[in-house]
């Protein structure tokens, strides 16, 4: 399977009827991943996890047959973002790819702020190691949305859905091996529903009961960064499972720019310390693999970073915790005005994400 946008399936359709649209929504409003939780895929009508109704074998065969009956949700229920789905298993012996297949909704209002084929990110983090890969999620190329309307012309009220698909292994050079993963979609500051799909060949994967957690990194020393104690700007610890991230909504080139996180998130067999081990301390009851991924305005990346965070504070199964590091040492996040967005990813959780603007040194 090619990974990019078929001119027979991606097909650009315009619903222009006042009907179209759900509810007194702002030009640049739409529903977002939020700490785990999936709203977008609520919103448009299908299954958390796979909400296109899609049997595994239409992926890679006719993934647009359930094209018409999305498309009736969108209408219905006044989605407006993005939405993907994976096949829920993938027998490696039969198949050769793993195919993501997704919509991206927007209203014609907001057509032409982003480029969906140019600035979208694929997220992939595997739900036994925590690992993450990013790469862009589609090929350059091979489609261009329509021009926007002339500065200052409201282009009127009406939604356009466009339907694309690419290959996850080929695109982020995935080890085909048996594993679990979780998936995400991220365009900017929008970000998809999470899907989740297994790679099996009957080959185990691993006993997690006996691994070790990696240690601590970056490894905390004698500077301010990186932190993994509460710190007097650390945003709130979630109440429920997730991830809450705070920032500068302004930095200067070549200056820091400091990403600071408090989390609750679920303990996995793997994740825990074993007695007497130098992961991170005498103190540390677990280290958690959180990933921090940058994407900018005019260059997408996408920047990634895999932090490895040493965890103090376990209630019953969940860690509780917090971070801070500086991204433009991590990352290597060119030094040049433009605008990030940084969201923050932990196995199958994905993390609303903060808007960094990096402006001129020397603006006043």
């Amino acid at each position: 399977m090619k990974s990019f946008l078929r001119a027979t399936a991606v097909m650009a359709f315009v619903l222009c009827a006042s009907s179209c649209v759900a509810g007194d929504r702002s030009p640049d409003s739409m529903p977002r991943v939020e700490t785990g939780s999936p709203p977008s895929a609520s919103a448009a009508g299908g299954a958390a996890n796979h909400p296109l109704g899609l049997a595994d074998a239409d992926f890679w065969g006719d993934y647009t047959r359930t094209q018409e009956a999305t498309l009736a949700r969108f209408a219905g229920g006044g989605f407006r973002g993005l939405l993907i789905d994976l096949p829920r298993t993938v027998v490696l012996e039969q198949h050769e790819t793993l195919p993501l297949v997704g919509w991206y909704v927007r209203t014609l209002r907001q057509d032409g702020r982003r480029d969906l084929e140019g600035q979208a990110v694929v997220a992939v983090v595997d739900l036994h190691t925590g690992g993450l890969r990013a790469a862009r999620a589609l090929d350059a190329g091979k489609h261009r949305p329509p021009p926007p309307p002339p500065s200052g012309l409201d282009p009127g009220e009406g939604v356009r859905s466009e339907m694309f698909e690419t290959d996850l292994r080929r695109m982020l050079d995935l080890p085909w091996r048996a594993g679990r993963y979780a998936a995400a979609v991220i365009l900017q500051d929008w970000v998809s529903n999470v899907v989740t799909t297994e790679l099996v060949d009957g080959v185990p994967v691993g006993d997690t009961r006996a691994a070790e957690p990696p240690a601590v990194w970056p490894p905390a020393g004698g500077a301010d960064l990186p932190e993994y104690r509460r710190r007097p700007d650390s945003p709130a610890v979630p109440d429920g499972v997730g991830i809450a991230l705070a920032a500068a909504p302004e930095v200067r080139v070549g200056g820091p720019l400091v990403v600071r996180g408090s989390f609750r998130l679920p303990l996995s067999a793997r994740d825990w310390v074993v007695k007497g081990s130098l992961a991170g301390g005498s103190k540390t009851r677990a280290v958690l693999s959180i990933a921090l991924l940058a994407t900018g305005s005019d260059d997408p990346g996408p920047f990634p970073v895999q932090l490895r965070v040493p965890v103090y504070t376990v209630d019953g199964e969940q860690a509780i915790g917090h971070f801070a590091v500086d991204l433009v040492t991590l990352a290597r996040l060119p030094r040049a005005p433009t605008v990030y967005f940084v969201h923050a990813l932990s196995r199958d959780v994905v993390a609303a994400p903060v808007r960094v603007a990096v402006v001129p040194a020397d603006r006043r």
